[in-house]
């Protein structure tokens, strides 16, 4: 009878947990919606300030994406990007499309706000501090069976964007792959093939239309297996 108190009283809180966090979550993007949309363009243009970007970072990012590289269990499940040494401009962009609506991320919106980033100088300080940090080279990886069928799918359908060896395109603000956690690009793999993100390149969605359900896991364990 009393384990049973205690469990039914531990579904209680955590139900009432989940509630206040999705109210603050509501609130956060009520009040936002009045907030001033920011210009990537203009944010990838101005001079950085490193040891700003820093403070900024251990302020308002490390509590989930911890200092540095290091690589959290929240990293290892896939709910949370490995964003150490990302492009900077990538970065930028990424964190003004979230806050100006144009990628959906509850978890992440408040955090691109005024109240932590006030405009796009602290956008471009904080992307800067992060792209400078060196890239994981311990994260997850695949099983390993199909990796050699995964390189020829990524020489394929995903070489001629995101380059040889999963570098990315500063420019072309297209992410680097190196280093990922497996779990993470499996996660983005299905959100962006099953077109719940918002505004996916076309050409991400036709290459990703040409790889089975299956043969995800062969590219994705290749992807995970490319270092720096």
């Amino acid at each position: 009878m009393v384990e049973k108190m205690k469990t039914t009283i531990q579904t209680t809180m955590q139900t009432a947990m989940q509630k206040l966090f999705l109210t603050i979550i509501l609130a956060a993007i009520s009040v936002s919606a009045f907030a001033n949309k920011l210009d990537v363009n203009k944010a990838i243009k101005l001079s950085v300030d490193i040891d700003k970007g820093k403070q900024l970072y251990q302020i308002n990012c490390s509590r989930c994406h911890q200092s540095q590289s290091y690589i959290s269990k929240q990293h290892r499940a896939g709910t949370i990007p490995l964003i150490a040494g990302q492009h900077k401009n990538v970065l930028i962009k990424q964190l003004i499309d979230i806050r100006n609506g144009d990628r959906q991320n509850l978890i992440m919106y408040p955090y691109t706000l005024n109240q932590y980033l006030k405009n796009e100088s602290e956008i471009a300080d904080v992307s800067a501090y992060i792209a400078q940090l060196p890239v994981s080279v311990n994260n997850t990886q695949g099983d390993g069976k199909e990796s050699n069928f995964g390189k020829k799918l990524y020489n394929d359908n995903c070489k001629s964007c995101h380059g040889v060896k999963a570098e990315g395109n500063n420019n072309n603000f297209v992410p680097k792959l190196q280093g990922q956690e497996y779990n993470y690009l499996l996660r983005q793999f299905v959100m962006i093939r099953d077109k719940r993100r918002a505004k996916t390149h076309p050409k991400m969605l036709e290459a990703f239309n040409k790889i089975s359900q299956t043969d995800k896991f062969s590219v994705l364990d290749y992807i995970s297996r490319i270092n720096p």
